[in-house]
């Protein structure tokens, strides 16, 4: 107990620095410019991380994950959207070299790889499935974790394990720390507060005191609701039903999508799959969407596709894909190394050797 492990989104923390650089990466800049900012974006990357684990000092492990392609983009789509694209909004701009952004990636997380941190990455796993089932295992074995990313999407993986009382919370500098809503602190005169180790963590309370902006709580069932029902445009996730106004698209909105968890009593997923039929019922009855010609087949298949493109869990990830996760091996690495240097996430120095050499006898 009392480990705590970073997840690192690799994608986002290369998307995130690289933009800094764009204009050292444009496609017709000499090639000794563009080098030049593929050793500046290794340095920014090494750097970040740097920074991150010492700011929390109660880490004391890395995992760094990164996109492999998608299994989500080969699911069958619904008619009603068959024109749209999960993820299809994400257009590279031809302008840059993307091919040396993304070989100066891999070179980096291969080097991480090589100094023995642990990095995943598989061909049709996205970078989310792998933090979900890194934050799974981890927890159960009584590992905490701390996921890195501006991804709202992975909030619905903050928790608290029942057994072991590790947990999972989401941080980055700009949006602060998100903990389950279950682990707020209780006031000292519930009687909660000196029974449920959950409120006397010492990482959890580390990780609050150190967090660079806002400490907040929220309950990651409603990220997950809301974005089946209401989409998600960073992902280019449609809502369950959309309609068209003088020439606008609208669809539901959260306020409708709360109202209508409320009046139907759904308070999770496992609520909402075994309602479908009511929820689209539901939507189409309201009088606004009625003149609208709603389809409750239509938007019962868009719950159904919606389930598999945002909810993060072993129910609709592909059963051999997990057999792939399961057999990953998880390393405890030293991470003193790279808190007094963040070069070595760079280049191995001799230290670096010598310790491996020594580890290996």
């Amino acid at each position: 107990m009392n480990k705590c492990t970073l997840l690192v989104d690799g994608n986002w923390m290369l998307q995130s620095r690289t933009a800094v650089l764009f204009d050292k990466f444009e496609k017709n800049n000499p090639l000794n410019i563009k080098q030049a900012a593929a050793d500046e974006l290794t340095e920014l990357m090494a750097r970040s991380i740097n920074v991150v684990i010492n700011r929390f000092r109660c880490i004391d492990n890395i995992v760094i994950v990164a996109d492999g392609g998608s299994w989500r983009k080969q699911l069958p789509i619904p008619s009603s959207v068959s024109e749209i694209v999960y993820k299809g909004n994400r257009q590279l701009d031809k302008e840059f070299d993307w091919d040396l952004i993304y070989k100066t990636f891999n070179t980096f997380i291969d080097h991480c790889k090589s100094i023995g941190l642990t990095v995943t990455q598989f061909p049709n796993i996205e970078g989310d499935d792998w933090i979900w089932y890194w934050t799974k295992r981890l927890n159960a074995e009584g590992t905490s974790c701390v996921i890195w990313s501006v991804d709202n999407d992975l909030k619905q993986l903050v928790q608290l394990d029942p057994t072991t009382k590790a947990f999972t919370v989401w941080y980055n500098d700009k949006n602060g720390l998100w903990i389950n809503d279950i682990q707020q602190e209780k006031p000292i005169s519930d009687i909660d507060f000196f029974l449920n180790p959950q409120y006397q963590s010492p990482i959890l309370e580390s990780l609050k005191s150190r967090a660079k902006s806002s400490v907040n709580y929220i309950n990651p069932n409603s990220i997950i609701l809301s974005k089946i029902i209401c989409g998600d445009s960073g992902d280019n996730i449609k809502s369950v039903f959309r309609y068209q106004k003088n020439n606008r698209t609208y669809k539901v909105t959260e306020k409708v999508c709360d109202k209508m968890m409320t009046e139907l009593n759904i308070n999770n997923i496992d609520d909402l799959i075994q309602n479908v039929k009511s929820v689209a019922k539901w939507i189409c009855s309201q009088s606004t969407y009625k003149s609208y010609s709603p389809d409750q087949s239509k938007i019962e298949e868009m719950i159904e596709y919606n389930i598999k493109l945002v909810w993060l869990d072993e129910h609709v990830i592909p059963t051999t894909l997990i057999t792939t996760m399961t057999q990953q091996e998880y390393k405890e690495y030293d991470i003193s190394y790279i808190k007094s240097n963040y070069k070595i996430l760079i280049k191995s120095n001799e230290e670096d050797f010598m310790r491996n050499l020594f580890e290996d006898m």
